[in-house]
């Protein structure tokens, strides 16, 4: 590495940590020899530690609320089961939209049903538009 082109592998070393490699640009920096191509290649490696912190930092919290999804679907189902027929038109919205759980017009379908058996007319409507699509 001359002073006058810095590694840029250097500078994103820098930015995820690398000690020497931070200091290297420094001590370009300071000399004076090389600084623009130096603070571009910093600034480079700045962006490149950002984004990959933005893209940890989205996956986990995509994560997180798919598991929070999930969970909600989860109670929902369990109170589906014992015969709401408020959870069970919703465990239909999920099923129908593949929130927390598969996405299943067929699953989603039965649930709908069995809450406009119970006379929520929501639940109707959404199992005929359901019936409807499926044609």
């Amino acid at each position: 590495m001359t002073i006058e082109e810095p590694n840029t592998f250097s500078a994103v070393a820098a930015k995820l940590g690398n000690t020497k490699a931070r200091d290297e640009l420094l001590a370009l920096a300071e000399s004076g020899n090389g600084i623009a191509k130096s603070t571009v290649v910093f600034r480079m490696a700045t962006r490149v530690g950002q984004n990959m912190e933005q893209q940890r930092s989205a996956a986990t919290k995509e994560q997180s609320i798919e598991e929070d999804l999930k969970r909600e679907a989860e109670n929902i189902e369990k109170a589906a089961i014992k015969g709401s027929p408020g959870a069970q038109y919703r465990l239909g919205q999920c099923y129908e939209q593949g929130k927390g759980v598969a996405q299943d017009s067929t699953r989603a379908l039965l649930w709908y049903q069995k809450a406009a058996d119970q006379g929520l007319e929501e639940a109707k409507r959404e199992a005929s538009k359901l019936r409807l699509r499926a044609k």
